[in-house]
């Protein structure tokens, strides 16, 4: 067992780190979590769990930095089912679940138990997407250009001219595929991305707004609200980081 990891009867879960003496070089892990995520729900499942296993297998990861990684790891694996995967982790029970407990790292009691969860996560995640890639390569594109772009004045017309695809076809296979229409898609990626960061604690509610994509607060308040069934001011009441 790892030594940032505490047993049971010591209340369990994570120790909070001290800043290390050889800071952590989060450019090679980037590169890493850049290949993973490149691969989910579009390369072999072999793959897919190689690359995990060189991310949690801390071969290379000095002891000092063990801890300060793994709250790295799980933070993006949290960030990006919020993001990019919001989509599968609304409408999935198991990994809605998985999502909570990662949102809770410190109620893992043992490292290996929080690898099983990372990796479960993602593997699960990549079977299902998988399962339904978009029959349609222009709109797993679209997709993509979407959320790299959600926090500026976007509308469907300009994701249907970034893939070159007519308006209407684009318009009529973008709901085929993901279940909604092009403006609701949107508004619920900007709801998720505005909670989480509303539930950093550091914005108040207009700075949300901005950083997620509305410049109208009461307009992003309406939508936020039926989302979410509760206010923005609520959700971060309720959510912040302590």
């Amino acid at each position: 067992m790892e030594p940032f990891f505490l047993p049971k009867d010591n209340g369990g879960g994570i120790i909070h780190y001290s800043e290390p003496e050889h800071p952590l070089n989060y450019g090679g892990v980037d590169s890493l979590l850049g290949k993973l995520a490149g691969s989910i729900g579009v390369a072999e499942t072999e793959t897919v769990t190689q690359r995990i296993k060189a991310l949690v297998s801390l071969s290379g990861v000095p002891p000092e930095n063990r801890s300060e990684y793994c709250f790295f790891l799980n933070e993006w694996l949290v960030s990006q089912a919020s993001g990019v995967y919001w989509n599968y982790t609304a409408r999935d029970v198991y990994l809605s679940i998985k999502k909570s407990m990662l949102e809770t790292p410190e109620r893992f009691v043992s490292l290996n138990e929080w690898k099983k969860h990372f990796s479960d996560f993602i593997l699960y995640l990549h079977a299902l997407m998988r399962k339904e890639r978009p029959r349609y390569a222009f709109i797993g594109e679209a997709l993509t250009w979407i959320e790299a772009h959600f926090a500026e004045d976007i509308s469907m017309t300009m994701a249907a001219n970034y893939v070159s695809v007519n308006y209407t076809w684009f318009s009529e296979k973008f709901r085929e595929q993901t279940g909604m229409h092009f403006s609701e898609y949107l508004n619920r990626l900007r709801v998720e991305k505005a909670k989480a960061i509303l539930g950093s604690g550091r914005y108040m509610v207009y700075e949300a707004a901005g950083l997620s994509g509305y410049q109208d607060v009461k307009y992003f308040q309406k939508v936020f609200r039926k989302i979410t069934g509760v206010s923005p001011g609520e959700w971060r009441r309720k959510n912040k980081e302590p």
